[in-house]
């Protein structure tokens, strides 16, 4: 099974083909507002003594702990006056936990924490995506890279197709976030293979890496014989169908075989076409 990557050939994707790397994107960098978009779950009480259990047993540690610090600086609140009040009047402390997802930044702080530490590059499960063409290729005038997915198993991260059957935003616990909760951790690794279905066209595949994993914390390095394919747009030019033909030509990338797509006008589809002669 392959992976495809689009490219434009500015001559920073050429410097990066010629690396054998691609970059590691964090979330803010991407084109989509709603990435690791999330709704915090968070309970309403009727009885003051479980409002006080949860006081007690799950919000105070939360937020005294490390991952209360956008609760904690919300400037709604008065949290000495909330806490008290939580042992006099309900009202009040369910009007604070409602308020937390709305008058803060914790779930925004919380993607930003991810975003931080992970490191994604995006795929199509594709060469002849016509969004992808369009967009990230040049309109043609780029290169389509086929990656095979194997090669890509034995790096400490997860590659996995992006799910777009969520219409909204996901709902995480608020019970979750205490220190060093493992299913927390997994709930936003969840997120980041999650997108808005009107991004479905893009048929995407992403890998997550931890950065510390990455060269220089940005970048992935993969083994020559990874790259399986090329294809060519067909309006790119000479120059670089050459230039990009002399990249893959050394030892280890013997096995590369090289395409051309087309754009079918009757149907509004790419075609692929494998190039016979691959001597150029």
């Amino acid at each position: 099974m392959e992976v495809f990557k689009y490219y434009s050939l500015t001559p920073y994707h050429v410097q990066s083909l010629a690396n054998d790397q691609f970059y590691m994107a964090k979330v803010e960098e991407f084109n989509d507002p709603f990435e690791l978009c999330f709704r915090l779950d968070i309970p309403q009480f009727t009885s003051l003594g479980d409002a006080l259990e949860y006081h007690r047993e799950t919000l105070a540690p939360i937020i005294n702990g490390t991952q209360g610090s956008s609760i904690r600086s919300t400037g709604d609140s008065d949290l000495d006056a909330v806490f008290h009040d939580v042992y006099t009047n309900l009202e009040t402390f369910n009007k604070f936990l409602s308020g937390i997802q709305r008058n803060t930044g914790f779930p925004t702080d919380m993607a930003k924490k991810v975003s931080d530490v992970v490191g994604i590059s995006c795929f199509c499960k594709t060469e002849s995506n016509e969004h992808m063409w369009t967009y990230y290729a040049d309109g043609l005038k780029g290169v389509c890279i086929g990656y095979d997915l194997p090669d890509l198993h034995g790096i400490n991260g997860s590659l996995r197709e992006v799910n777009y059957e969520n219409p909204i935003s996901p709902e995480i616990s608020l019970d979750l976030f205490s220190e060093n909760n493992k299913s927390l951790a997994d709930e936003l690794l969840k997120l980041i293979f999650m997108k808005n279905p009107r991004f479905e066209s893009e048929e995407e595949i992403r890998l997550a890496m931890n950065r510390k994993d990455l060269h220089d914390e940005r970048y992935y390095i993969h083994e020559k014989n990874a790259i399986k394919s090329v294809c060519f747009g067909e309006n790119i030019t000479p120059e670089n169908k050459r230039l990009v033909m002399r990249l893959f030509s050394g030892s280890g990338y013997e096995d590369v075989k090289y395409y051309e797509a087309f754009a079918k006008t009757a149907d509004y589809s790419i075609e692929v076409k494998y190039l016979y002669d691959q001597r150029f």
